[in-house]
Protein backbone atom coordinates (compact mmCIF):
# COMPACT_ATOMS: atom_id res chain seq x y z
CA UNK A 1 0.00 0.00 0.00
CA UNK A 2 1.44 3.58 -0.68
CA UNK A 3 1.32 6.12 1.31
CA UNK A 4 1.68 9.95 0.96
CA UNK A 5 1.37 12.23 3.51
CA UNK A 6 3.26 14.61 6.31
CA UNK A 7 7.11 13.56 6.59
CA UNK A 8 6.57 9.86 4.79
CA UNK A 9 8.97 8.52 2.58
CA UNK A 10 8.74 9.92 -1.17
CA UNK A 11 10.87 7.49 -2.94
CA UNK A 12 13.48 5.17 -2.58
CA UNK A 13 15.79 3.03 -5.32
CA UNK A 14 18.42 0.55 -6.09
CA UNK A 15 19.79 1.29 -9.12
CA UNK A 16 22.80 -0.25 -11.31
CA UNK A 17 25.23 2.49 -13.15
CA UNK A 18 23.53 1.56 -16.19
CA UNK A 19 20.21 2.65 -15.41
CA UNK A 20 18.64 -1.19 -14.28
CA UNK A 21 16.34 0.04 -10.98
CA UNK A 22 16.70 -3.11 -9.25
CA UNK A 23 13.70 -2.28 -6.64
CA UNK A 24 12.21 0.48 -5.09
CA UNK A 25 9.51 2.77 -4.75
CA UNK A 26 7.55 5.34 -6.39
CA UNK A 27 10.47 5.66 -9.16
CA UNK A 28 8.81 5.11 -12.48
CA UNK A 29 12.03 5.11 -14.43
CA UNK A 30 15.69 5.57 -14.65
CA UNK A 31 18.17 7.39 -16.76
CA UNK A 32 21.57 7.11 -17.30
CA UNK A 33 22.57 10.22 -18.64
CA UNK A 34 26.60 9.20 -19.28
CA UNK A 35 29.60 7.82 -16.97
CA UNK A 36 28.64 8.50 -13.14
CA UNK A 37 25.22 10.53 -14.02
CA UNK A 38 22.05 8.97 -13.49
CA UNK A 39 18.07 10.49 -12.84
CA UNK A 40 15.39 8.92 -11.44
CA UNK A 41 12.10 9.90 -12.14
CA UNK A 42 9.49 9.68 -10.00
CA UNK A 43 5.72 8.35 -10.78
CA UNK A 44 4.18 10.85 -8.57
CA UNK A 45 5.92 14.60 -8.11
CA UNK A 46 6.85 15.82 -4.91
CA UNK A 47 5.25 18.72 -3.46
CA UNK A 48 8.08 20.91 -4.20
CA UNK A 49 11.87 20.47 -4.03
CA UNK A 50 12.41 20.82 -0.55
CA UNK A 51 13.37 17.28 0.20
CA UNK A 52 16.08 15.05 1.42
CA UNK A 53 17.68 12.45 -0.20
CA UNK A 54 20.05 10.27 1.54
CA UNK A 55 22.63 8.23 -0.60
CA UNK A 56 24.61 5.79 0.33
CA UNK A 57 28.58 5.49 -0.32
CA UNK A 58 30.52 2.00 -0.96
CA UNK A 59 34.37 1.18 0.26
CA UNK A 60 36.64 -0.14 -2.10
CA UNK A 61 40.23 -0.99 -1.06
CA UNK A 62 43.32 0.91 -1.12
CA UNK A 63 41.78 4.30 0.45
CA UNK A 64 38.80 4.51 -2.24
CA UNK A 65 35.44 5.33 -2.11
CA UNK A 66 32.76 5.06 -4.43
CA UNK A 67 30.79 8.19 -3.37
CA UNK A 68 27.16 9.38 -4.59
CA UNK A 69 26.08 13.17 -4.40
CA UNK A 70 22.96 15.05 -5.98
CA UNK A 71 23.12 17.01 -8.96
CA UNK A 72 20.18 18.17 -8.90
CA UNK A 73 16.34 18.06 -7.46
CA UNK A 74 13.11 18.82 -9.33
CA UNK A 75 9.84 17.98 -8.00
CA UNK A 76 9.77 15.08 -11.10
CA UNK A 77 13.44 13.36 -10.32
CA UNK A 78 16.51 13.09 -8.84
CA UNK A 79 19.34 13.45 -10.90
CA UNK A 80 22.78 12.05 -8.53
CA UNK A 81 26.75 11.59 -9.79
CA UNK A 82 29.00 8.76 -8.44
CA UNK A 83 32.74 8.41 -9.06
CA UNK A 84 35.87 7.42 -7.03
CA UNK A 85 36.98 9.81 -4.39
CA UNK A 86 40.76 8.54 -4.06
CA UNK A 87 43.64 10.23 -1.99
CA UNK A 88 41.39 13.28 -2.07
CA UNK A 89 40.87 13.19 -5.86
CA UNK A 90 37.59 12.90 -7.11
CA UNK A 91 36.86 11.08 -10.71
CA UNK A 92 33.39 10.42 -11.78
CA UNK A 93 32.58 6.43 -12.89
CA UNK A 94 30.09 4.12 -13.37
CA UNK A 95 30.62 1.33 -10.65
CA UNK A 96 28.29 -1.20 -11.66
CA UNK A 97 25.38 -3.28 -10.46
CA UNK A 98 23.25 -0.79 -6.67
CA UNK A 99 25.64 1.61 -7.67
CA UNK A 100 22.78 4.08 -6.38
CA UNK A 101 20.68 3.74 -2.99
CA UNK A 102 18.54 6.17 -2.37
CA UNK A 103 15.76 7.34 -0.52
CA UNK A 104 13.81 10.76 -1.17
CA UNK A 105 12.05 12.37 2.21
CA UNK A 106 9.16 14.84 1.19
CA UNK A 107 6.34 16.62 3.14
CA UNK A 108 3.13 17.14 1.31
Amino acid sequence: MAYYGDNAVHAWGCAGSDGDLSDGFNIADITDNGTGDMTADFTNNAANTNYATTLTSQSTSNNCYFITVIRDSQVDEVRMRGGFSYYSNMAFYDWGDKSYQFVCLSSY
